[in-house]
């Protein structure tokens, strides 16, 4: 069941003193409240881009497509889905290092990226690998991901709520009130996107294999819940 993916949940207390945290005014009482849900990922995204320089712009573009090729062919053999593959336009570009060395003939930079989106995070560490091998580079590190990101939200979100209405009782005993039905919520998400992490580096080299630790996901809500509430007779 999906349930069992959640990690550890962290229930936030933000009663450290009462008049810090909690609001009353005649028949109510508004407290704060906050859940955290750390999620194992379904997916990790990782983006491999390639670049190479030539003195003409169809060099440089034919060196990338044949980079490119040789990656498609990689992540297909790896069954990866052709919904989860995805490349970018190749860009053009002056390299103006080049052109600052005064060479004869300024180079000219060609660089495609490849988006793919991996389900068997046990294929990441031998997928980069390859890819590596084959010319590629990692951009921007890896994004673990989970495909319920809304029922998580939900259940993050019911989970501050009742820690809200937790704190509220024991607001109101130190207030001397009693606490009845909520009557105003607002509620705020944060931290549902964290990135993985490699051992060596998140621009590997061909020479220099990775271990790849995707760690969890969190997935937090905060409220502010308005309570009604009455005096103890």
């Amino acid at each position: 069941m999906k349930f069992f993916k959640l990690i550890w949940l962290v229930a936030a207390f933000q009663i450290a003193c009462v008049s810090q945290f909690v609001v009353a005014e005649p028949g109510k009482l508004s407290v704060n409240g906050s859940a955290t849900l750390f999620v194992e990922p379904d997916f990790v995204t990782l983006n491999f881009y390639v670049s190479r320089e030539a003195t003409q712009a169809v060099a440089a573009n034919q060196q990338v497509s044949e980079v490119m090729s040789q990656l498609i062919t990689i992540a297909r053999q790896q069954e990866i889905a052709e919904a989860d593959l995805k490349t970018s336009g190749i860009s053009i570009s002056e390299n103006r290092r080049s052109r600052n060395d005064n060479c004869s003939a300024p180079g000219i930079q060609a660089q495609q990226t490849l988006t793919v989106v991996l389900r068997d995070l046990e294929l990441v560490e031998e997928l980069i690998d390859e890819m590596v091998e084959a010319g590629a580079l990692i951009k921007g590190g890896a994004q673990p991901g989970v495909d319920d990101l809304e029922e998580y939200s939900k259940q993050a979100l019911q989970l501050a709520i009742d820690n809200a209405r937790d704190q509220a009782g024991v607001a109101a005993e130190q207030l001397g009130l009693s606490v009845g039905e909520a009557i105003e919520v607002s509620f705020s998400s944060r931290g549902s996107r964290r990135r993985g992490t490699f051992s060596t580096s998140n621009m590997p080299s061909a020479a220099s294999p990775v271990t790849y630790l995707p760690g969890l996901i969190p997935i937090s809500q905060s409220v502010s819940v308005t309570f009604e509430s009455s005096v103890d007779q």
